[in-house]
């Protein structure tokens, strides 16, 4: 009898097979998807925020009765060496948030930024020791090295809790809202941030969701085509965002293929492709919405579609309240799902080629664009695209674009520690002071790359054995979050570093000035910084008070 249903068995059991593995394939891409939206639920946490229109005005209010108003954030303004800052006292903070459409920058009576910076220098100076008390404080309640997952948010209490400028309500706790809405347009239940971007991507042209325009593949260059596109790309800030999220679909509106939606998802709602001139002639206008005139380029790293990057570079612009004008290099990567078996090599082989086009498409920015200073933020292998192209442009950049050239922002570079600490770190160093590395000894992607080329990468702070030259050297170790599960996307995920990244491009300050978030740490051969968990809200009224306090001193001294 068995050897009859064995026969009988053997025209069903190909598909029974088939069935099983795809049963099995569902189950795995829901177990993705789920994993990653309780991450998101985890970081969103109960934000409650309300939004108001008043004529031209933008109201986000969760204001305690009878509390005075606060001044609007004037416009940051680059410091060379400014000390900390100190938050303003609580009591005296109503939780208030106005924007003006447009926002301006300075008041009319200002003078030019650069007669700014003494005046912020002396601000910072006259609250130097109340802010090293604000940082000792919340240092004695924060460990040195503390391995724990990051805290919620929810969690932060006491007056450093109390004095952040965004702060929404959720019951009795106060919870960290994003930055000031000054960057983008407000269309009601949502920011739309734009962004210039250039990309040497294959150009798919019009599709239905505008953020699959640009494929992993390389960009086609037959008959004569140009390698990089311009253009801009707008991207949704839910009203509901918080510092440091990507939101997007939970897990059951994708496996019942619910389509994204601006009012609840970080999504790209329009891209606009753009010629060379054109690029650089909108681009000059975003630039000059600060009074700093500045811009920021993010580079992003290995499995990072197009839409990704555009994602990352607007939240980043939003969370940092960057004013001036937010672009992203965007380069062809294949993902996992891609090529399983050979998206790393592929990857590597792309960035090879696209390390010469963006050193292009730095150059021309540094050269054409009117900003006044131009930051560069990298992240994992996108720092191989960065640091090559600085270290060919050394010899080629006049004095004039070099001066340009802002904060260089390293983040878990996906690296040969050893190439980099011999021969990058001395060259970059002598073309920046400027320079930041921030690695984690908790970084699972570069742990796996390790295993790949048999070498430690310079982005694994626990394997650094000697400090780069003429870098200052940031652990993020202490920041790992288990819902980013690989603990490699902090750079923009992590809410301690983004309130550090806030310093350091907003005021300019340099690691041992930012005593509010950095710790100092013995490092190999010197001393390191290791990121302390200070709540956000304390970091944005740290800097409120100082750039507030610089923009009425120099007001009056006119």
């Amino acid at each position: 009898m068995f050897d009859a249903w064995f026969q009988a068995s053997q025209g069903w059991a190909p598909f029974v097979i088939v069935a099983a593995l795809l049963a099995l394939i569902l189950l795995a891409i829901l177990l993705i998807w789920f994993v990653r939206s309780r991450g998101a639920r985890r970081r969103s946490g109960d934000v409650v925020k309300r939004h108001k229109r008043v004529g031209s005005r933008k109201v986000d209010t969760v204001p305690p009765p009878g509390s005075p108003s606060r001044p609007p954030m004037p416009a940051p303004t680059q410091g060379e060496a400014i000390p900390q800052a100190a938050p303003p006292a609580a009591p005296e903070l109503e939780r208030r948030r106005v924007t003006v459409a447009p926002p301006p920058d300075m008041p009319p009576s200002a003078p030019a930024p650069s007669d700014v910076r003494p005046a912020v220098a002396a601000a910072a100076a006259a609250a130097a020791a109340a802010g090293a008390a604000a940082a000792a404080a919340t240092r004695a309640n924060v460990p040195e090295r503390d391995e724990t997952p990051m805290p919620s948010r929810d969690t932060d209490t006491g007056p450093a809790a109390e004095a952040g400028p965004p702060v929404a309500q959720s019951g009795a706790a106060a919870t960290t809202s994003a930055s000031e809405a000054t960057i983008g347009e407000d269309m009601g239940t949502y920011v739309a941030v734009t962004a210039h971007y250039g990309s040497d991507r294959r150009d798919m042209g019009e599709t239905a969701d505008p953020g699959a325009r640009f494929s992993y593949e390389r960009a086609d260059v037959t008959n004569g085509k140009p390698p990089v596109s311009y253009g801009t790309v707008t991207v949704s800030i839910p009203h509901s965002h918080v510092v440091g999220g990507l939101e997007d679909r939970t897990w059951f509106q994708y496996v019942t293929f619910q389509a994204r939606t601006p009012d609840q998802a970080v999504m790209v709602t329009r891209v606009t492709p753009q010629s060379k001139d054109a690029f650089f002639s909108t681009l000059n206008v975003a630039a000059q919405r600060s009074s700093k005139n500045d811009a920021f380029i993010f580079v992003h790293g290995f499995s990072v579609t197009f839409a990704d990057a555009a994602r990352r570079t607007a939240q980043m612009a939003y969370d940092l309240n960057f004013r001036g004008a937010p672009i992203f290099f965007t380069w062809p990567t294949p993902g996992l799902l891609n090529s399983p078996l050979t998206a790393y090599t592929t990857s590597e082989a792309n960035a090879d080629l696209s390390k010469y086009r963006f050193r292009d498409f730095l150059r021309d920015v540094l050269e054409k664009c009117d900003a006044t200073t131009v930051h560069l933020i990298a992240h994992s292998m996108g720092n191989r695209l960065v640091t090559e192209a600085l270290l060919m442009l050394d010899t080629v950049l006049g004095e004039q674009q070099k001066a340009k050239l802002g904060e260089v922002i390293l983040t878990a570079p996906d690296i040969d520690a050893t190439t980099f600490i011999e021969e990058i770190a001395p060259r970059i160093a002598k073309l920046t002071s400027r320079a930041t590395l921030y690695a984690s000894s908790k970084d699972e992607a570069l742990a796996w790359s390790k295993k790949v080329h048999a070498e430690p990468r310079i982005g694994e702070f626990d394997l650094i054995t000697t400090l780069p030259i003429g870098l200052e050297v940031i652990d993020a170790s202490s920041c790992y979050d288990p819902s980013d599960g690989i603990g490699h996307s902090y750079y923009g995920g992590s809410e301690p570093v983004i309130g550090d990244l806030c310093y350091l491009i907003n005021l300019g300050l340099r690691a041992s000035q930012r005593q509010l978030t950095l710790t100092a740490i013995n490092g190999p051969g010197g001393t390191c910084w290791s990121v302390l968990k200070a709540p956000l809200s304390a970091i944005y009224a740290a800097i409120n008070s100082a750039l507030t306090t610089a923009g009425q001193a120099a007001t009056g001294s006119t």
